[in-house]
């Protein structure tokens, strides 16, 4: 039996890609500077129903953080059921972790077991070869991110061969991260103008690690970026409301999330001496912070109770919440400059 190091309570959960890298870099020597400089950035690079639709700019388990060392390896190149039991246990004994994609459908405790077939993503961290159970973590039918565990034999049957994806071995660099001061400037002031370039990619993400695969579909067309995240909201409410769907929680979420990623980034300076008082911008973005967790428990309730009240509150949440944290980013890039 071995199982690797995996942090259940990450400090970002939205969206499985980032929370798997967030679970593995926790104890990196460079992981406070890392998060410190990084999920500063919101955009909308895609718009359907089913997903959300607000993503950081930021690398995360499948490429562009410098925290990890990501190979990957061809299905083809795996053979049979012993092949791919083989290949993760041989990668844990080598303290790699396994990313791949899974059919939900077989796995226990994941929301669709037993109810729709739904190939996601998961990331395995242990087995045990006497009660032949692999670990994994991820988000399961409670709606909480914690690991799990699953047999080899429903392992096999989650398991395509031949779905032209790829297998992930991940790894923890040694790599000296530093917190830059003027590329945190950079990125709240690019959040503030909301206008985004592809030639500032370099800010967020670490190109020499670029998956083109990942982001270059989702960067071709970018929707909504920084502070804009608002509009985005507020037009997804629409479209779900006129389609008599229920409101992207996930969306809510992670707007929330991101207050607390920046109030992250203010202890930090004030904590190395980097900026002087910032008391008065961190008690507004934690204003801001508390706003935002209001709108996402609206946002809940609506989907429960589906109040047109609910959603009329939402709406003046979010515009107010635009105004507030717009005054603050503002308040704060005066601070830093």
């Amino acid at each position: 039996m071995k199982k690797l190091y995996i942090n259940e309570n990450p400090e970002i959960k939205s969206l499985q890609f980032n929370a798997f890298a967030e679970s593995i870099i926790s104890i990196h020597k460079s992981h406070k500077d890392w998060l410190a400089n990084n999920y500063i950035q919101l955009l909308v690079h895609y718009s359907y129903e089913d997903a959300g639709i607000i993503n950081y700019l930021s690398g995360n388990i499948l490429g562009s953080l410098p925290l990890l060392n990501i190979n990957v390896t061809s299905k083809s190149e795996v053979i049979g059921r012993a092949g791919i039991l083989h290949y993760i246990i041989s990668n844990i004994d080598a303290n790699n972790y396994v990313y791949m994609l899974l059919d939900e459908f077989y796995i226990p405790h994941r929301p669709m077991y037993g109810k729709k077939h739904f190939m996601h993503d998961e990331l395995f961290y242990g087995y045990d070869l006497k009660k032949e159970l692999l670990f994994l973590i991820g988000y399961d039918d409670q709606g909480l991110y914690r690991g799990h565990s699953v047999s080899f034999e429903q392992f096999w049957q989650s398991y395509s061969e031949d779905d032209g994806e790829w297998l992930h071995q991940i790894a923890l660099t040694d790599f000296d991260y530093k917190f830059n001061k003027k590329s945190f400037l950079d990125m709240v002031t690019d959040y503030y103008d909301a206008k985004f370039h592809r030639e500032k990619l370099d800010l967020y993400l670490d190109m020499k690690t670029y998956n083109k695969h990942f982001y270059d579909e989702r960067l071709k067309n970018v929707e909504y970026y920084g502070i804009r995240v608002y509009d985005a909201l507020y037009d997804s409410i629409q479209r779900r409301i006129a389609n008599k769907r229920k409101l992207n929680i996930r969306d809510f979420y992670i707007v929330y999330e991101h207050k607390s990623s920046i109030l992250y980034s203010l202890n930090y300076l004030e904590e190395n001496h980097m900026v002087s008082d910032l008391s008065s911008i961190k008690e507004k973005m934690n204003e801001i912070k508390k706003e935002s967790k209001t709108m996402l428990n609206l946002c809940i309730k609506h989907n429960i109770v589906n109040s047109i009240q609910l959603v009329d509150n939402i709406y003046e949440r979010i515009e107010k919440i635009k105004v507030l944290e717009k005054n603050t980013i503002y308040e704060l890039i005066d601070k830093l400059t």
